[in-house]
């Protein structure tokens, strides 16, 4: 009865497909979470390059009548419609002008579903795009 026990191999195959197991839903986790994490960059990055076109539209149009230098971005204007396009996105952001151009930053966060089970925290996720004035050239005919 003792040898039977030693050549007994009952239940080592359960042992190694719990093994299995684990590590294929390890590694899909990794796929849909580290998925996810890049869509919602994408997503920040479509919303920076929105709020900074949104902001660059937001001149100085005394400048720009008078003929004179490029017109600047009003800092107000921009301000208020980056913040005003990030709020819609449901992110938050900060704005930058500089004379002509406009750089924001967007930030969104993202929340693993299933790395989160074994204790993945929100991951930020941060993405930045300008817009600069550029002046048109019309012909008149």
């Amino acid at each position: 009865m003792n040898r039977r026990m030693l050549t007994d191999d009952r239940g080592d195959a359960s042992i190694m497909l719990v093994v299995v197991m684990v590590a294929l839903i390890a590694m899909l986790g990794l796929v849909v979470d580290v998925g996810g994490r890049l869509r919602a960059g994408d997503e920040a990055a479509y919303v920076a390059r929105q709020a900074a076109r949104a902001a660059g539209q937001q001149i100085e149009t005394s400048q720009a009548q008078n003929g004179g230098a490029w017109p600047d971005v009003t800092n107000s204007g921009a301000q208020g419609a980056a913040h005003d396009v990030l709020t819609a996105a449901g992110m938050t952001g900060s704005v930058n002008v500089s004379g002509q151009t406009v750089t924001v930053t967007a930030t969104t966060s993202y929340t693993p579903r299933l790395l989160g089970v074994i204790g993945a925290g929100t991951w930020d996720v941060t993405s930045t795009a300008s817009a600069r004035v550029a002046r048109g050239i019309t012909e008149e005919g």
